[in-house]
């Protein structure tokens, strides 16, 4: 084998930029020598890219643009929104499969035609998953032990940077994802999903372990294969709304449990070395001043992040117009000129308009403004108008992190236009 894949792959990667691949070869003193790398995105090869060494007889490919074109948000189940399921469901172009060959082609002179090589060139295959979360190490992104199972007793996080406490109230919807990631250690087949339910003084009212089949969760996959991949994202539902409205156990229902304050919400196994998220807490507010404005994001990892803004919103309409001047008036006729006084020398041939928001938030702590950046950072945001979900644009291009003082908290002030125009 005369081409060496140089990077260490994990059988789950997160895609960030850049996601650099590098190779070595035995061949690069060859005439003509070029290396080349094929992609097959689930199956099928959509990429064959060709590459001269750099000065050291290495390659460096860079497979962010090549793979971010392939991986897609969730938007939809079934055709209801994904904030608005009432099971759990699969994140599918979420994450894809990739297998990658690099081989390499030469002549055997400067005078012939190269020749390419791929019975000496090297694989790697793996899963990967659309992210703009810049890891720590800057070059393989470390999910083990902080997203991924790996059979130890840290608490696993779901897909976000979510603080553990956080709002939902009557007619909110939200949806939360683990990653179905066995390669790292073993999960049980027989995996729960908890909701427990509070009241303000922390009396507990009610506990329901709902099991993966109930709850229509895939189990967590440990082969790296196209049929696989779709499903190392697993969504389930935890807003108020989506408890209320599903069906899989009436005892998960707000409105089944008197005097509640709060519930939380944990996926967890009974096996010898557990898996366990970590618990979040919904607080349910059920008394506001003004119209609360929820948006929903794709956050650093690839899945939904959700923010109400509580305090008082601006609507504003922007109307643009294009005019055209128009001459008035009986110009072709034999009688004497006139005009009638509806006709107009300046007319509106086109008329259109952005609505824009400004909104509010209610007090924020400062590990609150860290993540409410990825709000403003990310490219799908979504904001529920109506009873329905409509894409908007971040209209704000500064971002001010506040530092309390003295404990002060502080608030957010957030600008946005809907993304289709207004015709």
């Amino acid at each position: 084998m005369a081409v060496t894949i140089q990077t260490s792959i994990n059988d789950v990667m997160a895609l960030q930029q850049p996601f650099v691949l590098t190779a070595s070869s035995t061949k690069t003193g060859q005439p003509k020598m070029r290396f080349v790398m094929t992609v097959e995105v689930d199956g099928v090869q959509e990429i064959k890219v060709k590459q001269q060494p750099n000065q050291n007889d290495y390659v460096h490919f860079d497979l962010y643009r090549i793979l971010k074109t392939y991986l897609s948000p969730k938007f939809e189940e079934s055709s209801e929104d994904i904030h608005e399921i009432l099971t759990a469901c699969s994140g599918d172009d979420i994450s894809r499969y990739i297998e990658i060959d690099i081989y390499e082609e030469y002549s055997t002179s400067s005078t012939t035609n190269p020749t390419e090589y791929p019975a000496d060139g090297d694989s790697v295959n793996f899963i990967t998953f659309n992210s703009t979360f810049q890891f720590t190490d800057g070059v393989t992104p470390t999910l083990p032990n902080v997203y991924e199972f790996n059979n130890d007793a840290t608490e696993i996080s779901w897909l976000s940077k979510m603080p553990t406490i956080l709002k939902t109230r009557a007619g909110e919807y939200q949806s939360a994802a683990i990653l179905a990631s066995a390669f790292e250690g073993t999960v049980d087949s027989a995996l729960r999903v908890k909701y427990t339910f509070f009241e303000a003084d922390g009396t507990q009212i009610s506990t329901t372990n709902v099991t993966r089949l109930t709850i229509g969760m895939e189990e967590f996959i440990s082969t790296k294969s196209t049929v696989n991949a779709p499903k190392l994202f697993q969504f389930i539902p935890v807003g108020y709304q989506n408890l209320e409205d599903q069906s899989f156990n009436a005892n998960v229902k707000p409105s089944a449990n008197a005097n509640l304050s709060y519930y939380t919400v944990q996926v967890f196994d009974n096996s010898v070395n557990p898996y366990n998220t970590k618990t979040y807490r919904f607080d349910v507010a059920d008394c506001y001043k003004y119209t609360p404005v929820q948006l929903a994001w794709v956050n650093e990892l690839g899945s939904w992040d959700y923010y109400t803004f509580e305090l008082a919103s601006i609507e504003k309409l922007n109307i643009q117009r294009d005019t055209i001047r128009k001459a008035y008036g009986n110009w072709a006729s034999a009688a004497a000129f006139s005009y009638e006084k509806y006709e107009r020398g300046e007319d509106v041939i086109k008329i259109e308009a952005d609505k824009e928001y400004t909104v509010n938030s209610d007090w924020l702590e400062d590990s609150d403004f860290v993540w409410l950046q990825s709000l403003l950072m990310s490219k799908e945001v979504q904001v529920y108008l109506e009873g329905e979900w409509l894409p908007v644009i971040i209209t704000d291009n500064n971002y001010q992190f506040k530092k309390s003082v003295n404990n002060k908290l502080n608030q957010l002030s957030l600008s946005y236009k809907l993304s289709h125009k207004i015709r």
